[in-house]
């Protein structure tokens, strides 16, 4: 089953090479006491699995391909990776978009503490899920880029 974390991993891999630990704890506290510090969290940008280096420039230009053919834009400086297909979930199957929009200045290195000067250096994976597809005339995930367009606006300030 596919959940949007996932999809969301699996894009910042296909853009960058790495997949990254989704989820990155800054402490652990006391629930009695937080500003007691237990011990501290997982550290940023542990990495739990790679594409080949000769499979991943192959895979960024179908990605752009998909992305080409969604119709989206972005704003320069930036690129878009995009993957489209049907995700099979505990409520059914959804359509979905998973995509970068990656930032040329981006290497995937880098960690935020907050996101107050992301939008010079930082990249943004965007998945879109839609449910009961057929209910918004839907029968490719494609049909719906005008949804993913209208995020990645709100993403990059476009």
């Amino acid at each position: 089953l596919t959940c949007p974390i996932y999809l969301a991993a699996l894009g910042r891999e296909a853009a960058f090479g790495d997949m990254v630990k989704p989820f990155v704890l800054k402490n652990i506290v006391d629930t009695n006491n937080f500003s007691s510090i237990i011990s501290t969290g997982s550290q940023g940008n542990e990495i739990i699995a790679s594409i080949p280096e000769n499979l991943r420039q192959n895979l960024l230009d179908g990605m752009n391909g998909v992305a080409s053919n969604l119709g989206v834009s972005v704003p320069q400086g930036y690129t878009l990776y995009a993957k489209t297909g049907t995700a099979e979930t505990w409520l059914g199957d959804f359509l979905y978009i998973t995509g970068c929009v990656k930032n040329s200045n981006d290497t995937g290195s880098a960690t935020y503490e907050t996101y107050e000067n992301y939008g010079n250096s930082g990249s943004y994976i965007i998945v879109l899920q839609v449910q009961n597809p057929d209910y918004h005339g839907f029968k490719f995930a494609s049909e719906s880029a005008r949804l993913y367009q209208g995020i990645v606006d709100i993403a990059v300030g476009n």
